[in-house]
């Protein structure tokens, strides 16, 4: 997926899966969304950022972080 476009896929699927009323596919499309937006964390926030990292508390470094444990807590 191109990552310039993923804000806006991000908030079509949540704004699908909290219409009223629930849609059947609810649970799955917001599983969906959070994997994309640990993606988004870990890459276009993260690797792709192209900032400076001084410190292992910086915001590249938290992004990667949180997206990561994302998959951690999938698994």
């Amino acid at each position: 997926m191109c990552l310039l476009k993923q804000k806006y896929m991000l908030s079509e699927l949540n704004g699908y899966a909290q219409t009223e009323p629930g849609t059947p596919d609810a649970a799955m499309v917001m599983k969906t969304a959070e994997y994309l937006q640990a993606c988004h964390l870990i890459f276009k926030r993260g690797i792709l950022s192209m900032k400076i990292i001084r410190s292992k508390e910086s915001p590249v470094i938290c992004n990667i972080k949180r997206g990561f444990q994302f998959f951690a807590n999938w698994l």
